[in-house]
């Protein structure tokens, strides 16, 4: 599992070897034994693509040693995830006002404006609340799709390999979705610099990324 592969990364890194690693570990009997008729360790690693830790494992793989791929993924993950943190703090406070506005609208328009109607006779007198009701309207569809659009990527487009490339393809020239790809790329580069590669070879190395033309 994913704790015992770190853990085995860092006593790897202290000197010692896969083996002595696992004993340490323990409950690795099995692959111990495996391992001294000499098949991979790699036979054992179940890299589950809808986990990000080992998706990102299997990239690295293709280009560190054992210990050091384990270790690149770790990070990469761990810097992702509070990237991630950031951005829900970041976002929490306009859904809270977006949430509230929606709040008010709903109440306004099932409370107080039908009472107001009843009371005025001229219709003239809410052409301000007109204007109202139909920029709440675009703001709540707007929400519903933006909702509908992140449910198909999470359904459909992410475990579909071909509807994953062209929704890149559409995508990919729309300056928002630029910068976080840039900046998924900057970590990817990162990372592999932390393990001593030189520039040439982390660009040589992305070129092995899926939808490796975006970057």
């Amino acid at each position: 599992n994913k704790n015992d592969l770190i853990d085995i990364s860092r006593l790897m890194s202290k000197g010692y070897s896969l083996q002595d690693a696992l004993k340490i570990i323990g409950n690795y009997d099995f692959i111990l034994e495996e391992l001294s008729k000499g098949n991979s360790i790699l036979n054992f690693i179940q890299l589950d693509k809808k986990n990000t830790f080992y998706k990102t494992l299997s990239f690295f793989l293709k280009i560190s040693s054992f210990d050091q791929a384990i270790m690149s993924a770790y990070e990469y993950d761990e810097f992702k995830k509070n990237l991630r943190k950031n951005w829900t703090k970041e976002i929490s406070y306009p859904l809270l006002l977006v949430g509230f506005t929606c709040a008010v609208y709903i109440f306004f328009e099932g409370f107080i404006y039908p009472q107001l109607q009843s009371l005025v006779i001229h219709q003239q007198s809410f052409l301000l609340h007109s204007l109202l009701i139909n920029v709440f309207r675009i703001l709540l569809l707007s929400i519903i799709l933006i909702f509908i659009f992140i449910l198909i990527y999470f359904l459909f487009i992410l475990k579909n390999d071909k509807y994953y490339q062209m929704f890149y393809d559409l995508i990919k020239n729309i300056k928002i979705f630029r910068k976080i790809l840039s900046y998924d790329y900057a970590t990817h580069s990162l990372v592999l610099m932390k393990r001593g590669l030189s520039t040439k070879q982390v660009f040589d190395s992305l070129l092995l990324l899926k939808n490796n033309q975006l970057y």
